[in-house]
């Protein structure tokens, strides 16, 4: 059965910085070596890890998740997921949008806590 590609792009609470990018794909296909994740802003660029030096981040086939450290505040972002052979042919590919705003989540969250506990602002 051939790979049909999907994956999932989440992102946490405790860590707003880091999303987690895992491989949902269904099939197989034996000439998979690799896989390329590129996350793009509206701004046409390219957010990768400290240290990488492309506008792309490796992901190891066999590795069902990546986490990437890359955000600084909240992102509309596109990740495209690549699956390539040994040549580095791409064979598959899908890309997504996707909104991240843990950032503004918890500032919200922090402003009505001290909203709530300051008597003067209730009133």
């Amino acid at each position: 059965m051939a790979l049909v590609p999907n994956f999932s792009v989440s992102q946490t609470p405790a860590t707003p910085s880091n999303i987690v990018i895992t491989d949902t794909s269904t099939g197989s296909d034996v000439n998979i070596a690799k896989r390329r994740v590129y996350v793009e802003t509206s701004q046409s660029a390219f957010l990768v890890p400290a240290g990488v030096t492309t506008n792309y981040t490796p992901w190891a086939y066999p590795t069902p998740s990546i986490t990437l450290d890359i955000l600084t505040t909240d992102q509309a972002v596109n990740v495209r997921v690549e699956w390539l052979d040994t040549f580095n042919n791409v064979l598959y590919q899908k890309a997504v949008n996707f909104c991240f705003s843990q950032f503004n989540q918890q500032f919200f969250y922090y402003l009505i806590q001290v909203q709530s506990q300051t008597f003067n602002v209730i009133q």
